[in-house]
C-alpha cells in the first residue's frame, strides 16, 4: 500500500497516512502516529490540521482545546 506523508501541526514531526491521495478524503480524521493528536484533513484545502482548533474555527461554541468533549467510533 502506498502512503501519503504529512507534517503534524502539533508535534511538527513527519507522519504517514495509508492513502495515496489526501484529496480523496476531505473531512477524514486521524491520529498523529507520533504524538497521538487528533487531526483532520481540511475539507477546503486537504491540509492536515489539529482537529479541535479547526472545528473551533468553524463553530466558536466548540472548545478550541477540545476539553469536555467526546467522540464515537464506528
Amino acid at each position: 500500500m502506498l502512503h501519503s506523508k504529512f507534517v503534524c501541526p502539533v508535534c511538527k514531526k513527519e507522519g504517514t497516512i495509508g492513502v495515496t491521495n489526501l484529496k480523496e478524503y476531505p473531512g477524514a480524521s486521524l491520529d498523529c502516529p507520533n504524538c497521538q493528536a487528533l487531526l483532520i484533513v481540511d475539507p477546503d484545502d486537504t491540509s492536515i490540521k489539529e482537529f479541535h482548533g479547526w472545528l473551533h474555527s468553524q463553530e466558536p461554541k466548540w472548545p478550541a482545546d477540545g476539553k469536555n468533549t467526546g467522540y464515537m467510533e464506528f
